[in-house]
């Protein structure tokens, strides 16, 4: 293009209908409304601003009745710079994230100095718009060891090395919606052959190589080529040594990374150095969001340092949350999690997690075990993992806590009913898509109880009441609820196979387990406090002077609650700890009188849990916990039990709430 020739200016939604009308022989224009997320009359009104700028002699938009809005072109040259240069920052000025987006990419492209009112004109906006702009844009470049350096009358510049300019430009400016490059200057200038030949390379080395690779690997591995690529061809070298390198050599993947770059040089006919072949190994390390059982068997022995990280997470787990986990799969599973994780997090990798607000409304106790595994990621390495590395985290704990217990505990079950051939068929059929096909299942009529043994029998269901020789005893309606059935074995599983010495049997097993288990009267308040520490007291010094707790399990739950308080936003207070005294287990339930506030939020209910240490006790305290945190996520719930002055309100109350 010629210096002399000045291209019309057109900002982002003016060039976002210029491209659907180029897109389309007729554009509609309630489509155009949605994609901008404007009304009719505001596309009319770019439109009209559009064709200003352009001028008759190089485009307009013209309306064509019954069919929508044509684009005809006037000067195909002219018009095809200025479709280039605008569609090479696909920023929208208007918008502040935008904006920040946009100076991001430039200061990494822009190699000269450049001053605030250059910036200003550039993008059409104040003086003041732009120094705030900068602001933000600082506070993102330190992240990446990045940083504009200014000087007075002079201009400013970015200064730091381009492994960290790549970072940037990789796991920021291009996350989200920008994530698959599609209009970014990396694929606008690759030849479609190229692109199509790289990828099937790249696919076959990853086959040839045994390489287990998800979809995200496989399009990050691209994404990391192409930037790579037209950083290169732009004389944007890697040739500074960085000690993240070492690690990154130390990976089994940097022997395909060696592959890639043969592959790379091969197709784009460049030339990748030592520290370019070190870059390629990155998206290969970082990548997986969370590894399946495949990836996971592919995967050579954990590293020592993942091992002891598995160690320190699940014995925090158990010293916050007493739920001891034993479990190899999971250790293997999450294990290899974290070394992409701590990938990500050493190389400001930032990932999306579409998963995080379920995550956090429908697996509350996952979710808190992630939690502690990122207290102790950050005490170990010094490391922040962000809310969408914790969710994604959580799923290996949602996994592993949601396993089968029903199917690899019971072997043999018995069904007594009274009803019918067909009936008892029927149930047959629904118990058994709760309990698995593996289990052997017997059935027998009321005129056959008297002669059989049913103490061999795991858990026996029954349509009426009947005196039956077992300790696990389920009635059962002839039409079942399986949600509510599931829940009552459970339940029945984890009393039954739990060593606590206290009379279980006696639960009314659609209660509550707080209430039917482990919750006694003499440990429910009503308290007048002015601080949760004098709250606390008042409940522990009662349990201690009963002899069940000791003045470990007080000093235990004191220091804990000033450093890693379980606390939701609807007022519960849920502390926790070993108890120090006996295997037994209790619950403890303060309703406060008036709020306390406490870290930013107003508690109205303390429950108060002292676990046992024995680990056959862990499902069961699983469960426990499930029961406490889905209260916790409800301030309906939440609220019902502030107004309980009596422990039969409380009792009443939770029982209202189980049943819904």
């Amino acid at each position: 293009m010629s210096n002399s020739l000045k291209l019309p200016s057109i900002d982002y939604k003016e060039f976002k209908i210029l491209t659907l009308c180029k897109n389309k022989e007729f554009a509609n224009i309630n489509y155009m409304a949605e994609e901008l997320k404007v009304t009719t009359r505001s596309v009319r009104t770019y439109i009209k601003q559009l064709n200003d700028n352009l001028g008759e002699d190089i485009a307009q938009i013209i309306y064509v009745k019954g069919h929508g809005y044509k684009l005809e072109i006037r000067d195909n040259e002219i018009f095809d710079l200025l479709f280039e240069e605008n569609r090479k920052i696909p920023f929208d000025f208007n918008v502040k994230d935008e904006r920040i987006l946009y100076l991001l990419d430039f200061f990494t492209e822009f190699d000269e100095v450049i001053t605030i009112d250059q910036l200003a004109d550039k993008i059409s906006v104040g003086r003041t718009t732009i120094v705030n702009d900068i602001k933000s844009v600082r506070e993102i470049l330190n992240e990446y060891n990045l940083d504009l350096i200014k000087k007075q009358n002079f201009g400013m510049w970015l200064k730091g090395n381009e492994f960290d300019k790549r970072l940037l430009l990789l796991n920021y400016i291009y996350k989200d919606s920008k994530n698959d490059l599609t209009n970014s200057k990396y694929v606008i200038d690759v030849e479609e052959n190229l692109l199509n030949k790289l990828k099937s390379s790249i696919l076959k080395l990853f086959k040839e190589d045994s390489f287990y690779a998800t979809d995200q690997i496989f399009e990050e591995t691209i994404k990391y080529i192409l930037v790579q690529v037209g950083r290169i061809k732009n004389g944007n070298e890697i040739f500074e040594y960085d000690k993240r390198f070492d690690l990154l050599g130390s990976y089994d993947e940097y022997n395909i990374s060696k592959e890639i770059k043969i592959i790379v040089e091969d197709i784009f006919d460049i030339t990748l150095n030592e520290y370019e072949t070190l870059y390629l190994t990155l998206p290969l390390v970082s990548g997986n969001a969370a590894p399946i059982s495949k990836f996971v068997s592919n995967k050579p022995k954990l590293r020592d340092n993942i091992e002891d990280l598995m160690e320190l997470i699940f014995k925090e787990i158990y010293v916050r949350m007493g739920i001891i986990i034993e479990d190899q799969s999971l250790k293997d599973s999450l294990g290899y999690h974290l070394e992409f994780t701590l990938n990500r997090l050493l190389f400001k990798i930032k990932l999306k997690n579409l998963l995080l607000d379920e995550m956090k409304e429908n697996y509350v106790l996952p979710y808190n075990l992630a939690k502690i595994t990122a207290d102790v990621i950050e005490d170990v390495y010094n490391l922040t993992v962000p809310e969408d590395e914790i969710g994604y985290i959580a799923i290996h704990f949602g996994s592993y806590l949601e396993k089968n217990m029903i199917s690899n505990t019971l072997r043999n079950v018995a069904i007594v009913c009274s009803t019918g051939l067909g009936a008892t068929n029927l149930i047959t059929i629904r118990i058994r898509k709760i309990i698995g096909q593996h289990i052997k299942i017997d059935t027998f009529s009321m005129f056959e109880i008297d002669e059989v043994d049913f103490s061999k029998y795991d858990l026996v269901f029954t349509t009426s009441d009947v005196n039956i020789n077992s300790n696990a005893v389920l009635k059962i309606d002839a039409i079942l609820d399986e949600n509510k059935l599931r829940n009552k074995i459970e339940k029945i599983m984890y009393l039954n196979n739990s060593k606590l010495s206290k009379n279980l049997k006696n639960i009314k097993l659609s209660d509550n387990l707080l209430i039917g288990a482990f919750l006694q009267e003499k440990y429910f308040y009503v308290l007048n406090k002015k601080t949760i520490s004098a709250a606390l007291k008042t409940m522990i010094d009662s349990m201690i002077e009963d002899g069940i707790v000791g003045e470990k399990f007080k000093k235990d739950i004191l220091e804990r609650e000033k450093t890693h308080p379980t606390i939701f936003n609807s007022g519960l207070l849920l502390p926790h700890s070993v108890n120090d005294k006996s295997d037994e287990m209790y619950v403890s339930i303060g309703v406060l009188n008036k709020p306390i506030e406490y870290l930013g939020v107003q508690i109205k209910v303390i429950m108060l849990i002292a676990f046992s240490s024995d680990d056959s006790n862990t499902d069961l305290l699983v469960k426990i916990y499930e029961e406490a945190l889905s209260l916790g996520q409800n301030d309906k719930y939440i609220n019902q039990l502030a107004k309980c002055k009596t422990f039969s309100d409380l009792t009443s109350t939770l029982l209202k709430i189980s049943i819904k």
